[in-house]
């Protein structure tokens, strides 16, 4: 039987060789547990980065469709209270006009003028509302609000009464002033774009469009007849108490056919937040599954990790106590 024999110096840059992988495989093992990434993630890859690359790409879009998602689901949100509000609103109104012009008493008449006063501000800076700074009703023009101050509005439909002579007088100006192209809502109080916000895109097939503005017809007709009960407290036009009443009357009644319209658009927008709920959901899920990919591809087992680093640990503690008994020997001790 043949030895190979290894010379004191040799020993010496083998054990220090040792040591040193040893040492570097500590260190690497302890980053890894503690940042939870692989060290050298080419390696565990093959080298090839398709898959990541991939999962990396998809990962960004679904961030970029998160926050479209988000901002989607806040501004329906917010334009479904706005509904809901003026829906309240003109709805108690009604009901407060009919039972008003049936009784046809001075001072009920006063207090439901001034009732319809407060609804139509209320109306109006609803619909000026805005979420982060884009206004909600304006259309594509998000950087303003959607109409002009209840007062303008107001103002400029009691100069277009001034010559109204009977309450049909009155009634064909206030539709005419609200309802037709180009009358004074168009050049008047509506201040967004003819053209609807751009599509919330909530993932790479689905979209959602906000088209409902501050001109629907719907929203033209609350406010027109809110506006009618208003006018009929308009002292220019010197309205005796029964022609009051028989306006709000009229008014009370549109009031309360518009419900229908209401609740219609605002079950055409529970859809579409519906469809935002689902979207949110499907990303989120689609997120989870690429994050798992992602992390089997860069990530670490910690119980392996934690094993090969108790492991390392003993073996450098083995060579440094083997170390230590070499260099204790003497020939002396060995004679001996």
């Amino acid at each position: 039987m043949s030895f190979t024999q290894v010379g004191d110096l040799a020993q010496q840059h083998l054990m220090r060789r040792h040591n040193t992988l040893l040492t570097t495989q500590l260190n690497t093992l302890t980053l890894e547990l503690a940042s939870g990434k692989k060290s050298d993630v080419p390696k565990s890859l093959g080298g090839d980065f398709g898959l990541l690359g991939d999962v990396e790409r998809s990962l960004s879009l679904l961030s970029g469709y998160e926050t479209a998602t988000n901002d989607a689901q806040i501004f329906s949100d917010t334009v479904q209270t706005v509904l809901n509000q003026m829906q309240t609103l003109s709805g108690d109104l009604a009901t407060s006009l009919v039972s008003t012009a049936s009784a046809g008493l001075p001072a009920p008449v006063s207090s439901v003028i001034a009732e319809a006063r407060q609804d139509f501000d209320a109306i109006v800076s609803a619909l000026n509302s805005d979420v982060a700074g884009r206004g909600l009703f304006a259309g594509a023009a998000t950087d303003r609000p959607a109409l002009a101050s209840s007062d303008v509005i107001l103002d400029a439909l009691s100069t277009a009464l001034s010559g109204a002579a009977s309450q049909d007088d009155i009634l064909d100006v206030v539709d005419d002033w609200f309802m037709s192209d180009a009358g004074g809502f168009e050049t008047i109080a509506y201040l967004g774009s003819e053209n609807s916000l751009a599509p919330f895109q909530l993932t790479e097939s689905d979209s959602v469009r906000h088209e409902l503005r501050a001109d629907h017809s719907e929203i033209r007709g609350i406010l027109r007849d809110t506006a009618l009960a208003v006018m009929v407290g308009d002292k220019g036009l010197g309205l005796e108490l029964p022609d009051k009443s028989q306006l709000l009357r009229v008014a009370g009644e549109r009031l309360l056919s518009q419900q229908d319209g209401l609740t219609r658009i605002r079950s055409d927008l529970g859809f579409v937040q519906e469809r935002i709920g689902e979207a949110i959901a499907k990303n989120a899920s689609t997120k989870s599954s690429l994050e798992i990919t992602r992390n089997n591809l860069v990530t670490a087992d910690p119980f392996d990790t934690a094993t090969r680093l108790e492991a390392a640990q003993v073996q450098l503690e083995t060579l440094y106590t083997v170390t230590a008994r070499l260099s204790r020997l003497s020939l002396m001790d060995y004679l001996s």
